[in-house]
């Protein structure tokens, strides 16, 4: 897992720079998306729909789960949430079972579509099976970090367009990915 200190590699600096970006893009987008939904909202109905329907169930196509997860999180205060996605696929004979934990934010929303910012640990467990008689296999847990910032529409459906950065013993990977699902009370 990469220390404090491998924060400040180039690698890293250019997610920042790139995150710096998509947040301008976001804050437009907020901005524009605020303006439509306070015009189209009658008068007394500036409850964000995230606290209406704070749980969220959702598929996930390349998200936090690597090639797909079924993902849950909760919405605890109008910008704050907190989730997790799983995910276990085999290729080729290895087994892989991803657990992601994370904590979202929403610095720029409006009623029903914000910005989004998630940070949380993604914990990996591989294990490839042995056909030899007297070995057992091989297998290995190892623990990285996420952060990612996209999109989210939050309303009866549950629509999110993230790209997000994975750390681990392994470097730095740039990932995107796209999740759908439904929110209730």
């Amino acid at each position: 897992m990469r220390g404090l200190a491998d924060l400040a590699s180039p690698r890293c600096a250019a997610a920042c720079r790139c995150a710096r970006r998509l947040g301008i893009a976001g804050v437009l987008a907020a901005a524009i998306s605020g303006r439509v939904a306070a015009a189209d909202a009658p008068a007394g109905a500036d409850r964000s729909a995230r606290l209406e329907r704070p749980h969220a169930v959702y598929l996930e196509l390349l998200g936090k789960g690597g090639l797909y997860g079924v993902g849950y999180d909760r919405v605890f205060a109008d910008r704050l949430a907190l989730g997790g996605a799983a995910s276990f696929f085999v290729i080729d004979d290895e087994r892989v079972l991803t657990l992601a934990p994370y904590l979202a934010t929403y610095p720029w929303a409006g009623r029903r579509s914000a910005f989004l910012v998630q940070l949380g640990a993604q914990i990996v467990y591989v294990a490839i099976p042995s056909h030899i008689r007297g070995f057992s296999g091989a297998s290995s847990t190892g623990l990285g970090g996420e952060f990612s910032i996209g999109y989210e529409l939050r309303a009866p459906v549950l629509f999110r367009a993230v790209a997000t950065g994975v750390g681990g013993r392994g470097g730095f990977r740039p990932w995107a990915g796209i999740a759908m699902g439904g929110t209730f009370r």
